[in-house]
């Protein structure tokens, strides 16, 4: 069983372009996982992680560090690890998904909220951002009076009471190092 890349997972949040169904094959969950996949998916994330820093992205609320691509990141790995065999983690959805890991208690109940709300509370400021900006952004602004706009639109006093303390407490990777941890243990 071959290392995993992104692009295997990736192909299953993909929607098919009207025409191409016959030459896209869908993503296969696997059955039974080596332990080799960890592996590869702590070496994943260390690219990814890798990536980030090498471009400057520590600002950007989908690619940065605890960012909603890494909470995604920790939803897919178990859907990976278990989703051959309970096919109801094959959903494209990370709320279903991350619901669905906690009532298997594959996370402790309290991690998958902290999960739940930093995801819902990174789209909620990624649309801010997004409306700021008027385009597709998912940077955070470097001036106070946009700071203090997004700060606003999310209802909080000052900037730092929002986007930069919440940002940041997900930011040391924490997260992913203890479902991985979990997912290892829970694997059978």
């Amino acid at each position: 069983m071959g290392a995993l890349r992104l692009d295997q997972r990736a192909t299953d949040h993909r929607q098919p372009v009207p025409g191409t169904c016959r030459i896209l094959r869908p993503f296969v969950f696997r059955k039974y996982l080596d332990f080799g996949a960890f592996a590869s998916m702590r070496g994943l994330h260390t690219q990814i992680r890798q990536e980030v820093n090498r471009r400057d992205m520590q600002d950007n609320i989908k690619l940065g560090p605890g960012g909603i691509r890494e909470i995604e990141f920790i939803t897919q790995v178990f859907q990976l690890i278990r989703g051959g065999k309970e096919t109801d983690l094959q959903t494209r959805s990370t709320l279903v998904a991350l619901d669905l890991i906690e009532q298997r208690k594959l996370l402790p109940a309290q991690t998958v909220t902290e999960l739940r709300n930093a995801y819902f509370f990174l789209r909620n400021l990624e649309h801010r951002l997004q409306y700021l900006e008027d385009a597709q952004t998912q940077t955070l602004p470097v001036n106070d009076a946009d700071r203090q706009i997004i700060a606003a639109a999310m209802g909080y006093a000052t900037w730092p009471d929002s986007c930069k303390r919440s940002t940041a407490t997900a930011a040391s990777g924490a997260p992913f190092r203890a479902s991985l941890r979990c997912a290892a243990k829970r694997a059978g």
